[in-house]
């Protein structure tokens, strides 16, 4: 006995419009950088969708075709079939197989996101946050791995069907909170306020206008939809615990989220017609030197065209008066051409005429 899920329908409209916005991610990481210039965080994106194909074939048949061991009074578990019963443990093994790629979905996109700060941050203090992130998003995923394969034992309780393996193997009630704990929290949680404050001090630096900012801070702070998602897909699914269908259906609605949330930052640049102008000509003009005689003269915004991509200069703290030739060097600065924003690095190099 299989009870039909009426949610495929909108889990595959999910997942298509997710593919979609990852295509258009590599498309925009294309056109601007080339294959040669994808980071991490493109190839965890695209690492995300494989995982996120698996999850929804995996949807379709639990819901469709298999079923599950989930749900069922133990007066109906005695009256089902040699064949239903072989049936649902096939998707009893699949619905185990889906929690792994659905935290694999999640915090592949989690790392995506810590390598697209990687580049952001290169050559600045928050670099060593980032860092410190990363190990915390991978022991918690490790953590989450363990609780998904270890708190049904005997596994093979996972799949069985009569008699009742009890709730935690038939509803795996303890994962639910754990992985929400994990995502929410505590480790998780602390890793995507990290994440989500990493880009605020340098905003805060940033010489464009409120509403920009407002935008930019906006995208980069994707884990907040992350975090609100992965909340309510939690409390939903404890709240109907016994209905598979909803718990699946609220990993796809997550899955999406976080699909659109991280990819966000990458695609706008896709919308402004600066994007169009070549990265070598970007590159070029970070190492332009700029004679003056005047070593006092104050350095300058920067112009409209490079403002959609700057975080702002971070180490731009006064420096004392000097005499003689100066030239401002942007040495360092996280490459993020085709990203919406681009830190920079500058360092001020003084040649002293001798008397």
């Amino acid at each position: 006995m299989v009870t039909k899920s009426p949610f495929i329908t909108e889990a595959w409209v999910e997942y298509g419009l997710s593919i979609t916005v990852v295509l258009i991610r590599v498309f925009a990481r294309w056109k601007l950088m080339g294959f040669k210039g994808f980071g991490g965080d493109d190839y965890l994106c695209i690492l995300a969708a494989l995982f996120w194909t698996s999850e929804i074939v995996i949807v379709y048949l639990v819901g469709r075709v298999y079923g599950s061991n989930t749900g069922w009074t133990s007066q109906e578990r005695s009256n089902f079939s040699e064949a239903e019963i072989k049936r649902m443990a096939t998707g009893s093994k699949l619905v185990i197989v889906g929690w792994f790629m659905y935290v694999s979905i999640i915090w592949s996109l989690k790392g995506s996101v810590l390598f697209y700060y990687e580049r952001l941050t290169s050559g600045i203090f928050q670099r060593k946050t980032v860092r410190l992130s990363a190990i915390v998003c991978c022991l918690s995923y490790v953590v989450v791995v363990f609780t998904i394969a270890f708190h049904c034992q005997p596994f093979h309780l996972n799949w069985q069907v009569n008699p009742d393996p009890g709730r935690e193997c038939s509803m795996h009630y303890s994962a639910y909170p754990v992985v929400a704990a994990f995502n929410i929290l505590y480790a998780t949680s602390a890793t995507d306020m990290i994440i989500i404050a990493i880009p605020i001090p340098i905003l805060i630096k940033l010489r464009i206008k409120l509403i920009r900012k407002l935008t930019i801070g906006a995208l980069l702070c994707s884990g907040i939809f992350i975090m609100v998602s992965a909340l309510l897909r939690c409390v939903l699914s404890l709240v109907n615990i016994k209905n598979i269908n909803v718990a699946a259906i609220w990993a796809a609605r997550e899955s999406f989220v976080a699909f659109v949330a991280v990819n966000a930052p990458i695609i706008k640049p896709l919308f402004n017609t600066s994007t169009w102008v070549s990265a070598s000509r970007l590159t070029d003009s970070s190492h332009q030197h700029t004679p003056s005689t005047n070593t006092n003269k104050k350095k300058q915004p920067p112009s409209t065209r490079d403002e959609q991509y700057e975080l702002g200069y971070v180490n731009s703290a006064s420096q004392p008066p000097q005499y003689g030739y100066t030239s401002d060097v942007s040495n360092s600065f996280a490459q993020a051409v085709g990203d919406s924003v681009r830190v920079t690095t500058d360092y001020q190099v003084t040649h002293i005429e001798r008397v």
